[in-house]
């Protein structure tokens, strides 16, 4: 049960000629040096100091425990990555062609049956449908596929997209164009590099 704030007078065992005096500040009792009784109270000089504050004390640790706080770091799977860096790479391929859609004049050469420079027609249109497709089915594959086929997969196909993105640079005027198509490759690059470094299995540690 905790002690009610302010003075609190008992009674000696030496009698009622003398007493204890005990201040309680919290859940501690902070006792004064004893005094003799009658009349006023003597200046009290002489006090014990003792750390009963638990307010003070507890809110300097949790403030303590607070600044020393640190975040803890995770590590990603290579499959996770890759899969990330095709997801991303789908993204820009995305809106990038639907940022092209408000070029002036954009829709009057999709009228004319232009796809770029080339003329709309069945195997124009199988090609931009694989340029889409296989990055699409690279977010799944890297997922599922084992480390055996899943690295010779990325490396190659990661290779043939970087190619792409350069050509789609080539005679290209437009900044924003430029900007999408530098973190495409810049994101290709980044999957070649994460298959080419696909983490091997120490032998010593299989042995073992």
């Amino acid at each position: 049960m905790a002690q009610p704030q302010g003075i609190h007078l008992a009674t000696s065992a030496l009698g009622p000629a003398k007493g204890t005096l005990i201040l309680y500040r919290c859940s501690v009792p902070l006792k004064l040096t004893e005094y003799p009784l009658g009349g006023a109270f003597p200046c009290l000089a002489r006090c014990e100091k003792a750390l009963c504050d638990n307010r003070r004390v507890t809110t300097s640790e949790s403030s303590r425990r607070g600044s020393d706080r640190t975040f803890v770091e995770h590590s990603v799977g290579v499959k996770v990555k890759l899969a990330g860096l095709w997801t991303a790479m789908m993204l820009l391929y995305v809106y990038a062609d639907i940022l092209s859609l408000f070029r002036p004049g954009q829709i009057a050469e999709i009228e004319s049956g232009k796809i770029g420079p080339f003329d709309v027609s069945q195997s124009s249109l199988v090609i931009a449908s694989l340029i889409v497709i296989l990055p699409a089915l690279m977010i799944a594959l890297s997922l599922t596929l084992r480390a055996s086929l899943s690295r010779p997969a990325n490396l190659a196909l990661g290779l043939l997209f970087t190619l792409v993105n350069v050509s789609n640079l080539l005679d290209e005027s437009w900044v924003y164009y430029f900007m999408f198509g530098l973190l495409e490759i810049a994101l290709t690059l980044a999957i070649v590099a994460t298959a080419w470094n696909w983490p091997r299995r120490d032998p010593s540690a299989a042995d073992a």
